[in-house]
């Protein structure tokens, strides 16, 4: 015999505290020209120099185990909207971007801040270890 289906709701799993939250989330766009090729940089906290306000809509979670990462999980691509030029998405690769009609952003980077893109973004390479100088060589030796 069946039982018949349940009207007890189900339980709503606590949000995942690193994860973006479902829908487009507000970011500020910059976009870095000192090196060759221009970097478009997304920030959540207003840079205090000129930028754009943007949205990114991120791709749903699947239930698979925690995760840490900010704004666009790694391995995915980001897309701009051709008739919203304001609107970001985010997809599994840069295909899925060109197959929905998006046109894929790179070089990117998404964070909280300007501050923490230029300390963790370094397209021209790591900075070169400071040679360390003792302190009683020099003169007199």
């Amino acid at each position: 015999m069946r039982r018949p289906p349940s009207t007890t709701p189900v339980p709503v799993r606590a949000r995942d505290e690193d994860a973006p939250l479902p829908g487009p989330q507000p970011y500020f766009l910059l976009i870095d020209e000192r090196f060759r090729v221009p970097i478009f940089v997304f920030v959540e906290i207003d840079p205090r120099r000129p930028a754009r306000a943007v949205t990114i809509e991120f791709a749903p979670l699947d239930p698979s185990p925690r995760r840490c990462w900010v704004g666009v999980r790694p391995g995915s691509a980001i897309g701009r909207n051709p008739e919203h030029w304001e609107r970001f998405r985010e997809f599994t690769s840069d295909g899925e971007a060109r197959a929905a009609g998006y046109l894929p952003v790179e070089p990117r980077y998404v964070g909280p801040s300007w501050e923490s893109y230029l300390a963790a973004f370094r397209p021209e390479g790591e900075r070169p270890a400071k040679r360390h100088t003792g302190a009683g060589a020099g003169a007199g030796s």
